[in-house]
């Protein structure tokens, strides 16, 4: 649904009686620094799967851009409508699941959008029951909130809902965001997000100005695979992007996957079937390989002083033109040749993303806060 399509009002089917419509959800372009500002609300980058819950007639619907509806993925979330102080209402924020002491646990969603099986989709919300982090407030009662400014958003925010087991208000703070963001990359979050106090709300689009700060922390789309043997040795890298300000996939790292045999050839199986015979990048980068439609999505991190990434997860919940490269960071440096595959090994099959069978636990090389103590 587009802005100019909003005064068409309710949508009686996407929420229960009286169910404000869907829309798609407002877009932050990213930069690589962050900075403080009076102008600016700031809060923190969960990694969670940003969705949009409408709450109207004692129901609830969750909806992603990319995934459509969720709402029977996440059966636990029906309880949002208890934590409705009046309805109908239209969230935007993020489903979490956290551990015991509140960390976020970055696969466990992410493996739950795999799940097609009510039975053990029903199971895994017992053992890592999900939570709804609202940020925003777009419909309440009778009335679209878009052109209201972000800070009257926030305060309705407050008033229309109370916290509860499944249901937390985030958290954001005035003018400090640097020290916010020095706060998340200590604890490990995904960054920040920088949103003008007096800022209304554009859905799908940028008119807003959010800016989301995180340059430790990326998701970027594969744009081709490459395999190398050395030392008797198979190693794989998956070579992404990201888009520019003129739409351009440009070639920001090559980057290895866990040394897990079954993880790889998950993804193998993927990317084959995304095979293409000319690369994507605007400009080819110097690696053996195969090339891929820029569909699949992975989460990356960055050291912060070597700038080398690090895997983290296959991200199923963002779409691929959300891999937006930040206007004002460096362009990527090439590979030396040293670092470039020097042999191509390719033997793939064809893997869908959805699976119905009993899922293994997440694997600990995919877990982001592995903290002992």
């Amino acid at each position: 649904m587009t802005a100019e399509q909003l005064p068409l009002g309710l949508d009686e089917g996407s929420g229960g009686a009286g169910a404000p419509a869907f829309v798609t959800p407002m877009r932050a372009q990213p930069v690589a620094e962050p900075f403080d500002s009076p102008d600016y609300l700031f809060e923190t980058r969960w990694g969670g799967i940003r969705a949009l819950v409408a709450i109207a007639g004692g129901g609830v619907r969750l909806h992603s851009r990319r995934l459509g509806d969720l709402t029977s993925r996440f059966p636990e979330l029906r309880l949002l409508a208890y934590a409705a102080a009046e309805q109908p209402l239209l969230l935007d924020g993020e489903i979490v699941i956290v551990d015991e002491r509140g960390h976020p646990q970055f696969d466990t969603p992410q493996w739950r959008l795999r799940l097609v099986d009510e039975q053990l989709i029903a199971a895994e919300a017992l053992r890592h029951p999900a939570c709804f982090l609202a940020s925003d407030l777009l419909y309440r009662g009778q009335r679209w909130l878009l052109r209201d400014p972000l800070q009257r958003r926030k305060r309705q925010l407050a008033e229309a809902l109370h916290q509860s087991d499944c249901l937390y208000l985030a958290e954001y703070f005035e003018a400090e965001g640097r020290a916010l963001y020095e706060a998340a990359v200590e604890s490990q979050l995904e960054g920040i997000l920088a949103k003008p106090r007096d800022g209304l709300y554009t859905p799908g689009g940028f008119g807003g100005g959010w800016l989301a700060v995180g340059r430790e922390r990326e998701t970027l789309v594969v744009g081709g695979c490459s395999m190398q043997i050395a030392g008797g040795r198979r190693t794989m890298d998956l070579l992404l992007g990201g888009y520019d300000a003129s739409g351009r996939l440009i070639f920001v790292s090559a980057v290895q996957p866990p040394d897990d045999d079954a993880l790889q050839a998950d993804l193998l199986r993927v990317l084959n079937a995304l095979q293409v015979d000319q690369p994507p990048f605007a400009e080819t980068p110097p690696y053996i390989g195969f090339w891929v439609r820029p569909e699949l999505v992975v989460s990356v991190s960055f050291n912060r002083r070597s700038g080398k990434p690090t895997f983290e997860r296959v991200r199923l919940d963002v779409p691929p033109d959300e891999c937006l490269l930040a206007a004002d960071a460096p362009l990527p440096a090439r590979p030396s040749r040293e670092e470039r595959p020097r042999l191509t090994m390719l033997t793939t099959m064809a893997l869908p993303l959805d699976i119905s069978s009993e899922p293994a636990p997440p694997r600990p090389a995919l877990r982001l806060l592995d903290d002992a103590s």
